[in-house]
């Protein structure tokens, strides 16, 4: 996605506050505002309400305040972080470093862990490079402030496996998971249109007429 030339949204709810829980949901809502949406991917963790897990800001309003607690699942994984975007530039930064930056993004999602940071993979319990554990996962990444890049691995992977991918193919300068088994991709020009039902959000790009 090139920030310059894509308008990326950020999508949970409808007008009613329902969760969209799929993209064809999403996707037909926007329509009936004469919006068509280019690519769209799931944003984050979510709880079984499909509220999401942590920092939700859309449009800068702030609708889920930052999730500092500390917890056993792969979203509480230290570094845990967000991707946001302020106005033409992405970033991602940690969940600690966002607290006292100051920053009002257009839009945030929070996530983790946080694969790479400052072109480095990063270390915690679940990125070991020895580690056996697979999964389908997907995550966004920053090419530059710029650009991002939203990957998805249908294969299962380690998060070494995929933060490695992500350092030396892609040449990622930081990376956020995103999620695992239930990660999806709707981007028609690859011929790809998941169809998974229950996701919490979405990070969405809308077609320019």
């Amino acid at each position: 996605v090139n920030l310059h030339q894509e308008s990326l949204g950020l999508y949970w709810r409808d007008r009613k506050l329902k969760p969209y829980a799929s993209i064809d949901a999403l996707k037909n809502d926007l329509e009936k505002d004469d919006q068509e949406i280019s690519f769209a991917m799931n944003a984050g963790m979510y709880q079984q309400t499909l509220a999401p897990m942590g920092l939700f800001i859309s449009d800068y309003k702030t609708d889920v305040k930052l999730n500092t607690r500390s917890g056993v699942t792969n979203f509480y994984m230290r570094p845990n972080g967000i991707f946001f975007v302020d106005k033409d530039r992405a970033g991602i930064v940690s969940t600690e470093a966002y607290k006292k930056s100051g920053i009002k993004p257009k839009l945030a999602t929070q996530s983790g862990p946080i694969l790479i940071l400052n072109k480095k993979i990063t270390t915690s319990a679940v990125m070991s490079p020895n580690s056996t554990h697979k999964n389908k996962r997907n995550a966004v990444c920053l090419i530059d402030d710029q650009h991002t890049a939203f990957v998805i691995a249908d294969d299962p992977v380690s998060f070494y496996g995929f933060a490695s991918f992500l350092l030396t193919s892609l040449k990622c300068t930081d990376a956020l998971y995103l999620d695992g088994a239930v990660s999806s991709l709707y981007a028609p020009q690859v011929n790809r249109r998941d169809s998974f039902y229950g996701i919490g959000t979405f990070l969405a790009v809308l077609e320019r007429h």
